[in-house]
C-alpha cells in the first residue's frame, strides 16, 4: 500500500514540474509578442509624427449620386424590357406574364 502511494505522489511531482515547465516556456512567446507589440507601436508613433496632413474633399455632391442613379435604374429596367422583346421576337416564344395564351385544342369525340 505504501508503494502505491510513493507512486502517486511521485506522479504527482512529476504533472506539477511538467506544467511549471509548460508555464515557463509559454512565458517566451508571450515576451516576444510583447516586443512585437511596443516595437510597432513606436513605428507607428515614429510615422505619425512624421506625416502629412491630408484633407479629403467630397468629389461628387449628392445631386450627381441620385441622378446617376436614376439613370441606371431606368436604364437596367430599359434593358430588361429590351432582353425580353428580342427573345420572344426571335425564338417566336411567349415569355411575357401577359401574353395571350394559345387556346388548347378541342378534344376528340370517339366516333
Amino acid at each position: 500500500m505504501q508503494t502505491l502511494e510513493k507512486l502517486m505522489q511521485r506522479t504527482l511531482l512529476w504533472k506539477i514540474v511538467l506544467i511549471g515547465l509548460v508555464a515557463l516556456l509559454l512565458q517566451v512567446p508571450v515576451g516576444m509578442i510583447r516586443g512585437l507589440v511596443s516595437e510597432r507601436q513606436a513605428a507607428r508613433d515614429a510615422f505619425q509624427r512624421h506625416s502629412l496632413a491630408v484633407s479629403f474633399i467630397q468629389p461628387v455632391d449628392l445631386y450627381q449620386t441620385v441622378e446617376r442613379s436614376a439613370k441606371y435604374g431606368l436604364l437596367f429596367i430599359g434593358l430588361t424590357f429590351a432582353a425580353f422583346f428580342v427573345f420572344e421576337i426571335l425564338r417566336r416564344l411567349a415569355i411575357a406574364a401577359a401574353s395571350p395564351k394559345p387556346e388548347a385544342p378541342a378534344a376528340q369525340k370517339p366516333a
